[in-house]
């Protein structure tokens, strides 16, 4: 359990298999605005910050503080076509539907 996130918003079972499958080896620097980004078109910020945290092994409010300016920045679209990509092979589609 991650002491950075609150109870209520700790990853069901389907979320941890989402990122383990999608980001096998952690979240390059690179791809973590970028997929901050997808995450909240999707999704509620808490919800994006949430997950995102899991990933960084960061505090969820820090995540939140960033990915509330996420939509006024471009990004690298090879890096954010490659993220979708591996986030839809891994069920990513079917997980929001959840």
């Amino acid at each position: 359990m991650n002491k950075n996130i609150p109870d209520d918003d700790q990853p069901d079972e389907a979320t941890i298999q989402l990122i383990k499958c999608a980001f096998p080896n952690r979240l390059r620097d690179a791809e973590y605005l970028p997929l901050l980004y997808i995450l909240r078109k999707d999704m509620t910020i808490r919800a994006a910050s949430s997950l995102v945290a899991i990933l960084v092994q960061k505090d969820v409010l820090e995540i939140y503080n960033d990915a509330l300016g996420v939509n006024n920045k471009t990004y690298e679209q090879n890096i954010v076509h490659d993220l979708i990509s591996r986030l839809e092979a891994c069920g990513y589609n079917n997980w929001l539907d959840s």
